[in-house]
């Protein structure tokens, strides 16, 4: 398919730099309209050489706090540049121990039925049914944003945007100090005329409503080169992963912490049982050493009486030669 004049192919793990589906107010026709555009945004007042590669990073992400008064988001308000970027879900990193875990954030269908699916139908779905049953229980994302269009030496146009973003609502405090900005209404945001804007933080009532959830997923999603299927499902279902053989052998009983692979912990039954048989063992070897002990002593009586008796023959000997 194709959306606007650049070709879309659906992604799992998007970087800056890639295509994605853009909702934006058209400055001819007035309407809404659907193309993609790349994410991170290049300003149209930006100098990059058009041998040069633009650099998305650097503004793929835009405070919402400050952006009137940063000059180069203020313009493109002014503007009216506004975008909407539908998204199934956003990827966040944090902080476990010595490493970092990434989870993926996604909103909940209002429908969704909270009852879990049983163990037997999870083994019995493969990775394509997983995908699928995520792809399911996952509504769509609605993110604001700002878009521009640069144009190089070339006279070649390249539509880029931005993200914005505010602090996190209370659900997902926990993962990140920053959030995206979400939209209940894409017509709101991108019909509003020149400097009467919301970008402030999202109420707690349309946070709560968004039913936010997530789940860890696979490290792999860190490079940005990596685009598999599996990139967005939860790696505790994944099958044969160590995180669901590990959920499998969790007791009901057991803590929630996950035991890592190849460290027992031994229950107060099994160090008691070890150290009886650490005791018996001892003993064994006292009982050994004093049998050995024993065998030594008459070993060396033995020893003795055959010298005394070896010295009574020479003396017998002796006692019978003629002088």
């Amino acid at each position: 398919d194709s959306i606007g004049n650049k070709e879309y192919r659906p992604s799992g793990n998007v970087c800056p730099g890639k295509n994605t589906p853009v909702c934006y107010l058209d400055e001819e026709s007035g309407n809404v309209c659907l193309r993609t555009m790349k994410w991170g945004l290049i300003p149209s007042s930006s100098y990059t050489n058009r041998i040069e590669r633009p650099d998305y990073f650097k503004m793929f992400n835009a405070r919402s706090e400050t952006a009137d008064v940063k000059p180069v988001f203020s313009r493109i308000l002014q503007r009216g540049r506004r975008c909407v970027v539908p998204v199934d879900g956003y990827f966040e990193w944090k902080q476990e121990g010595k490493k970092k875990q990434p989870y993926f954030v996604y909103r909940k269908k209002e429908k969704e039925n909270s009852s879990s699916s049983s163990s037997s139908e999870e083994e019995g779905e493969g990775e394509r049914g997983g995908r699928e049953r995520e792809k399911r229980k996952r509504g769509l994302l609605l993110l604001a944003g700002l878009y521009d269009i640069w144009t190089n030496q070339l006279g070649e146009e390249e539509f880029t945007y931005t993200i914005f973003t505010t602090k996190p609502c209370k659900q997902i405090e926990w993962l990140h100090d920053r959030q995206p900005v979400f939209l209940e209404d894409k017509e709101e945001w991108l019909l509003t005329k020149h400097g009467g804007m919301a970008l402030r933080a999202p109420s707690s009532n349309a946070n709560v409503s968004l039913a936010l959830s997530w789940h860890p997923v696979t490290q792999e999603v860190g490079n940005v080169s990596y685009d598999k299927p599996d990139s967005v499902l939860d790696i505790r279902q994944v099958k044969g992963s160590i995180s669901s053989l590990m959920r499998k052998q969790r007791s009901p009983s057991s803590s929630p912490q996950e035991t890592p692979v190849g460290l027992k912990l031994e229950s107060f039954e099994d160090k008691v049982k070890m150290k009886k048989m650490k005791m018996v063992t001892r003993i064994n070897n006292e009982t050994k050493g004093a049998a050995g002990s024993s065998l030594s002593l008459q070993t060396h009586k033995k020893t003795i009486k055959k010298k005394d008796t070896k010295q009574k023959s020479i003396k017998a000997f002796f006692a019978n030669q003629p002088m």
